[in-house]
């Protein structure tokens, strides 16, 4: 609020905003801030983040960039948003009209133009097998999966309407344990331990007594040969109880490496100092663990490895993974992402 209070003062008439996607959601904190400054005479947003199927994402960033453009949100809804029952965005309507109205207040700049800036980048997949164990248990949630699917379609198949389908308790329940099912066989992959790990009881239905993670090992094995070679590693794991674990084995390997952490739990500044004070400003610091917190606005452009210890939930979140060390003031001509998969 001082910051604001005090750039208002100013009457500020040029605003440049980095990461700019982060304002696709007009009713939040920051979207409300930054659009105080809508009246500045130049206004330029720049992202790396592809918009997504959300049309509101559109009218979010130029509710800023041009608000004149889409005075209305009511109708902008109207002519441009497909709703599904009970105001659920399903996609967009009117798309031609809609990109030819926007289209000459953006550049875009492909990777293909600007590849003669960033370093090339590999992308390796190393496989391992599970254990015997974890295959058995990973069966198991796959059979009750299904089983959970079929209930689902069924209930569905007997609803006459949308409100009737929303409103039904089994249905919500079927839906929450299909979720956490999905979850539980992502986790039983990454290391059996994460299902110990948690205050759901339907997970120790699943668990398992051997806590063998052969995806562990694998990764240990790299980020050792990483050390070796004089380099540091940043590892993402979607899930944060993750961390502890590979920190735990990484340790295993020399109790002296020390291990800087980002995830959701971190303020800003506590985010710089992980990232930067720590490692990249400091020798001791051979590895960043990162939760897809940190997938977006951090710059490693001295860091040459990057391990992706569980695969990313979308094509735009590993692209935001990636960006973190294909960076044009990269110091390396080549940077390398392992994708980890059982």
């Amino acid at each position: 609020a001082s910051v604001r209070s005090e750039l208002h003062k100013r009457k500020i008439q040029f605003v440049f905003a980095d990461e700019v996607h982060y304002v696709k959601n007009r009713s939040s904190k920051r979207s409300e801030a930054l659009y105080e400054f809508g009246t500045a005479k130049m206004k330029i947003g720049a992202t790396a983040t592809p918009v997504g199927k959300n049309p509101e994402d559109i009218f979010g960033i130029f509710k800023f960039i041009c608000p004149t453009m889409f005075p209305s949100f009511s109708n902008f809804a109207r002519l441009y948003i497909k709703y599904a029952g009970y105001g659920r965005v399903v996609g967009v309507k009117n798309k031609e009209h809609l990109v030819k109205k926007y289209a000459p207040h953006v550049i875009v700049k492909t990777k293909e133009e600007i590849s003669s800036q960033l370093p090339s980048l590999v992308v390796i997949q190393r496989y391992c097998d599970m254990t015997s164990d974890q295959l058995e248990a990973t069966q198991r949630i796959m059979t009750d999966l299904e089983e959970f699917k079929k209930q689902e379609q069924a209930i569905r198949n007997k609803c006459k309407s949308e409100s009737v389908i929303k409103s039904n308790s089994e249905l919500m329940r079927l839906e929450a344990m299909i979720l956490a099912l999905q979850t539980f066989a992502q986790e039983i992959a990454d290391a059996p331990q994460l299902l110990l790990n948690t205050e759901s009881e339907m997970s120790k239905n699943y668990s398992i007594s051997d806590l063998t993670s052969p995806k562990l090992e694998m990764m240990a094995e790299l980020v050792e040969e990483i050390i070796d070679s004089g380099e540091k590693v940043c590892i993402f794991s979607k899930y944060e109880r993750m961390q502890p674990i590979i920190a735990e084995r990484i340790k295993e390997i020399d109790k002296d490496i020390k291990i800087a952490f980002v995830n959701g739990k971190l303020k800003d500044k506590a985010r710089y100092a992980e990232v930067y004070d720590k490692f990249r400003d400091d020798p001791d610091y051979k590895v960043l663990l990162m939760t897809d917190a940190g997938a977006e606005g951090l710059n490693l452009s001295k860091c040459k490895y990057l391990i992706e210890y569980d695969l990313a939930e979308s094509y735009s979140i590993q692209t935001q993974r990636h960006g973190r060390v294909e960076r044009s003031d990269s110091v390396h001509d080549t940077v390398f992402v392992y994708q980890l998969i059982a």
